[in-house]
C-alpha cells in the first residue's frame, strides 16, 4: 500500500508540468494558424492588387482598341472622300476629253479600231462569199463591186442609226430625270455636267454582251426598212453575222465620251495613205470605198484607216 501510495503522489506531482507542456502546445498551434492567417490575408491581399491591376489593364486595352477603331474609321471616310474627289476630277478631265482614256475600258477608241479590223477580216469576208454564192445561183454575171458596196451601207446605216438612237437616249434620259415618263414635256432639262458623265459612263460600262445581242437583234430586224429592196430575207440571212457585229461595233463607238465617227465619203477624192489603205488595187484616185475610216470623234485622231479601191488617172 505504502508503495502505490508514494506511485500516486508522483503522478500528481507530474501533472503540472504536463498541462504545461499542453498549454505551450497550444499556444505553438494558434501562434502558427495566426501566421497562416496572415499569410492568407496577405495572398488575398496580393490577389486583389492583381484583379484590380488586370480589370485597369482591360480597361486601357479596351479604349485602345476604341481609339484604334476611330482611327481606321476616320482612315477609310478620308481615304473614300479622296476617292471621290478623284473620281469627280477625273470625271470633269475626262468629261468630252478623249484625249484621256480610261485604259481600264476594254472597249476604248483603240481597241474599237482593232474591232473593226477583226470584223472586216472575219464577218466582212464571210457575208461576201455567201452574197457570192446567192448572187451565182440566180445571176449570169457577178458583180463583186456591187456587193461590196451593199456591205459598206449596211455598216453606215446601223452606224447612223446607232447615233440618232443614243442621242435620244441621254435626251430622254435627261427628261426622266426631271418628271416621269408618262409626262411629256418639251424642253430638254440642263443636267450638271458631272452628273451627265455619270451617266455616260454607266451606260458604257454596263454594255454587256447581254444589251450587245439585244441591240443586235433590234437593228437586224430594223435595218431592211432602211433599204427594202436591196436588203430581202435571203440576204439578211446570208449576212445576218455581219449586221450584228456592225450593230455592236457602232453602238460602242457612238456611246464614247464625245462619240466616235465614220467617214467614208472618198470615192473620187485623192488617194492619201496617211488615211487609206488599199483594197485590191492601188491608184493615185479612189475608185470605191470598201470599209469606213474611223475616227476618235468629230474632226478628230485617226484610229483606223479606210480601205479603198484604187485606180490610176
Amino acid at each position: 500500500m505504502a508503495k502505490r501510495k508514494s506511485h500516486d503522489k508522483s503522478e500528481d506531482y507530474d501533472s503540472p508540468s504536463k498541462r504545461l507542456k499542453s498549454e505551450e502546445s497550444v499556444e505553438d498551434a494558434l501562434t502558427t494558424i495566426e501566421n497562416q492567417v496572415q499569410l492568407l490575408r496577405r495572398e488575398i491581399r496580393g490577389k486583389k492588387s492583381v484583379q484590380d491591376l488586370q480589370k485597369t489593364i482591360d480597361q486601357l486595352q479596351k479604349k485602345l482598341s476604341t481609339e484604334k477603331s476611330a482611327k481606321e474609321a476616320a482612315l477609310k471616310d478620308k481615304e473614300a472622300a479622296l476617292t471621290r474627289l478623284s473620281a469627280v476630277a477625273a470625271n470633269r478631265l475626262r468629261d468630252n476629253n478623249p484625249g484621256i482614256a480610261d485604259l481600264s475600258d476594254p472597249n476604248r477608241p483603240i481597241k474599237l479600231g482593232e474591232k473593226a479590223s477583226e470584223i472586216y477580216d472575219n464577218e466582212w469576208t464571210d457575208a461576201l462569199e455567201n452574197l457570192e454564192k446567192l448572187r451565182k445561183a440566180t445571176e449570169t454575171n457577178y458583180d463583186e463591186e456591187k456587193d461590196v458596196q451593199l456591205l459598206l451601207s449596211i455598216l453606215t446605216e446601223i452606224f447612223q442609226m446607232c447615233k440618232r438612237d443614243a442621242t435620244e437616249h441621254m435626251d430622254n434620259m435627261s427628261r426622266l430625270l426631271i418628271t416621269p415618263s408618262t409626262v411629256k414635256i418639251k424642253h430638254k432639262p440642263k443636267v450638271p455636267a458631272a452628273l451627265l458623265k455619270e451617266i455616260k459612263d454607266f451606260r458604257r460600262q454596263h454594255c454587256s454582251e447581254s444589251v450587245l445581242q439585244c441591240l443586235g437583234e433590234h437593228y437586224l430586224e430594223n435595218l431592211p426598212e432602211r433599204n427594202p429592196e436591196q436588203l430581202g430575207p435571203e440576204v439578211i440571212k446570208a449576212c445576218k453575222k455581219y449586221i450584228l457585229k456592225c450593230a455592236e461595233l457602232s453602238w460602242l463607238m457612238v456611246i464614247q465620251d464625245p462619240p466616235m465617227c465614220m467617214e467614208w465619203q472618198f470615192t473620187g477624192s485623192e488617194f492619201k495613205s496617211e488615211t487609206m489603205r488599199s483594197f485590191t488595187k492601188s491608184g493615185d484616185q479612189v475608185q470605191f470605198v470598201v470599209w469606213p475610216a474611223l475616227y476618235l470623234h468629230d474632226n478628230g485622231a485617226l484610229v483606223a484607216k479606210a480601205i479603198v479601191q484604187g485606180m490610176k488617172t
